[in-house]
């Protein structure tokens, strides 16, 4: 290029002759860089070009725009292409392009490995990465390079950039959590993420005082909102004045005070609690209740003695239905803190459903004794009583209980089952009454009117008031079928064979197979003289069971004493002892068929049976078999 001197060579300041049009058309005509005066025209840096780059995605933040963008991605590439040692230039070259939507996953995550190759030892990269491998959902592949990350940072001693690596694990752990929650992943994978997110909580915790937390985050660790999430979900679980790493003095803030500021000493620290209460606490935001349980029981592993990860463990366990683990730690906990009166309860409870009634009540006790009067427990106490048949024990325990409840249906209820088996039979009818009347479900209290009906009828042989209480029970629901069959036996017993009849063929409507309904209603018929009809039931019902020896016994007695027919009835006298063989009445029955058609050595052997059976099956008169023995060969 030519220099200046010899471009201007026909100019000078003292020639007068030189107009003002000439010098600027001269000036027109001068090549670029003749200012330079014969330097070389000079092109920015690599370094300067990522400063451009920045400074125009800088301006694209706070007002985006498609060519602040485009700019910027522009200096990224020259930069790299003057310098492809410039390791962050892949990086922001990568972040700004994936802005612009213009690069795939893959291609991205090509550029940070880029920057890695080429400057190993920088943590950012490491942590560049993360975010792209956040975006492809590889969180197991995150915690290898956050792992990187702070081997570099400390490597480096960039102390400073540990808080922002360590809350970044964090965020990314938690992230690593929730994915594996919503694509129920195993258990072992979720178990993998839990350990990270963890362990990257100690480290995060390790940078960061606590009474950051408690001055609304006026210096966090970092601005992003992955590590400001991170530090909702962490910090709620710091305590005031405890910092981890180090014992510091917290200094309150005066921001709106005049007085001085007084340090507070630092109470000290348990790791072990909080990171336990950390879990316990993610824990309860997690629906998949397999994932709940193993987060708590990992939190457990790491601290056994935290209180409140044993509770929601042992109630977990016990929604889960592992009974055996929540009854372990509710004896955990009672033994940890034996003043606690809920949880000898609870241990109490699960031990009562493992069928351990004298441990289970001794809990119960216990919890009483601490915290007297509790309804709940006084009920429950009184209800395992009575499982272990400690009946008045479990008498004062209920009337303990109706002492504040005077009127509570169950507290009646089972004070009249109690009252029955210490045979105050006067005492139970009062007290089931009693609940009837105050009982505000009708199933529940159909129940209640037909064990009354029950202990009337069969106890105290109250017929009149045995039907009220049936006709109630059924009053109250239709479908009671124990009460329908008690009120069926106590109208045949009362000789209302048709109503008795109608109760039987309702009963066999509602269940078709019942056999025992179809037998009662086959003797109903015969007790009506309606033989053949009988028969025709007995019948329906062997179709259904064709080995039942009562009905085969019964159908022979029908067809031998009512249709006098010995021929027909044997072979069901003999079904009967077939499917039977101690069946004393089906030998002495057939004994009588033989002996009606004929068959008098038969009928014999018939009735020799039915003596030797007698001794080990009464069944009838013994007299009754050895008169027709004896009548048999009389002339």
């Amino acid at each position: 290029m030519a220099n200046m001197s010899e471009h201007f060579h026909n100019f000078s300041s003292d020639d007068e002759n030189f107009s003002l049009e000439e010098l600027v058309a001269l000036i027109q005509q001068a090549p670029d860089g003749w200012f330079e005066d014969d330097q070389p025209p000079t092109r920015p840096s690599a370094e300067e070009l990522i400063t451009r780059g920045h400074e125009e995605l800088k301006a694209y933040q706070s007002n985006p725009s498609p060519e602040a963008l485009n700019k910027a991605i522009a200096h990224y590439k020259q930069a790299v292409e003057l310098n492809p040692k410039l390791a962050e230039g892949y990086t922001h070259l990568a972040r700004a392009l994936w802005q612009q939507g213009s690069i795939s996953l893959e291609n991205t995550l090509h550029y940070c490995e880029l920057a890695i190759q080429n400057e190993p030892d920088n943590p950012l990269h490491y942590l560049t990465t993360t975010h792209f491998l956040a975006e492809a959902a590889e969180y197991q592949h995150i915690h290898r390079v956050i792992g990187l990350a702070e081997l570099t940072a400390k490597t480096c001693h960039q102390h400073g950039l540990l808080a922002t690596i360590h809350w970044a694990g964090l965020g990314y752990g938690l992230k690593g959590v929730h994915y594996a929650i919503t694509k129920n992943e195993p258990i072992t994978v979720f178990n993998h993420h839990v350990a990270a997110t963890f362990r990257h909580s100690v480290l995060a915790l390790s940078t960061l005082p606590y009474q950051w937390a408690n001055y609304g985050l006026q210096s966090p660790p970092a601005a992003n909102t992955t590590q400001a999430a991170a530090t909702a979900t962490v910090l709620p679980f710091a305590k005031p004045g405890h910092t981890i790493g180090e014992e510091i003095t917290p200094t309150p803030t005066t921001e709106d005070t005049n007085e001085p500021t007084t340090p507070t000493p630092a109470a000290p620290s348990s790791l072990k609690a909080l990171f336990s209460g950390m879990v316990t606490h993610l824990a309860t935001l997690v629906p998949n209740t397999q994932h709940q349980q193993a987060l708590l029981h990992w939190a457990h592993k790491q601290h056994p003695e935290h209180r409140p990860t044993l509770e929601k463990l042992a109630h977990c366990y016990h929604t889960n239905g592992s009974t055996t683990d929540a009854k372990a730690c509710f004896e955990h906990l009672s033994l940890l803190y034996p003043n606690c009166a809920e949880y000898h309860a609870q241990y109490g409870l699960l031990l009562a459903k493992q069928s351990h009634y004298p441990m289970a009540i001794d809990e119960l006790q216990q919890a009483l004794s601490i915290q007297p009067g509790k309804f709940e427990w006084l009920f429950e106490l009184g209800q395992l009583q009575i499982d272990a048949q400690e009946y008045l024990a479990a008498l004062v325990s209920l009337k303990e209980a109706k002492k504040q409840h005077p009127h509570h249906p169950l507290i009646l209820s089972n004070m009249a089952y109690v009252l029955f088996k210490l045979n105050d039979m006067e005492g139970a009818i009062t007290c089931y009454e009693e609940a009837l009347i105050h009982g505000t479900d009708p199933q529940w209290k159909s129940a209640v009117a037909q064990t009354l009906g029950a202990l009337l009828y069969q106890f105290e042989e109250d017929m009149d008031a045995a039907f009220d209480a049936f006709s109630l029970a059924l009053k109250l629901d239709i479908n009671n079928t124990d009460a329908r069959t008690m009120m069926a036996e106590l109208l045949f017993e009362l000789g209302d064979f048709e109503e008795a009849l109608s109760h039987y063929e309702t009963l066999h409507t509602q269940d078709p197979l019942n056999v025992d309904t179809l037998s009662h209603m086959g003797y109903i018929l015969w007790q009506m003289d309606s033989n053949d009809e009988a028969v025709a039931v007995y019948k329906a019902a062997l179709a259904i069971d064709s080995e039942n020896a009562v009905i085969y016994n019964n159908m022979g007695v029908v067809v031998l004493d009512e249709l006098m027919d010995g021929q027909q009835s044997a072979p069901m006298f003999e079904n009967a002892l077939k499917y039977n063989p101690n069946y004393t009445l089906a030998a002495f029955n057939l004994g009588r068929a033989l002996e009606l058609i004929g068959n008098r050595q038969e009928a014999a052997n018939a009735y020799g049976n039915a003596l030797n059976l007698h001794d080990l099956n009464p069944e009838m008169d013994k007299v009754d078999i050895e008169d027709r023995l004896h009548n048999l060969f009389r002339v």
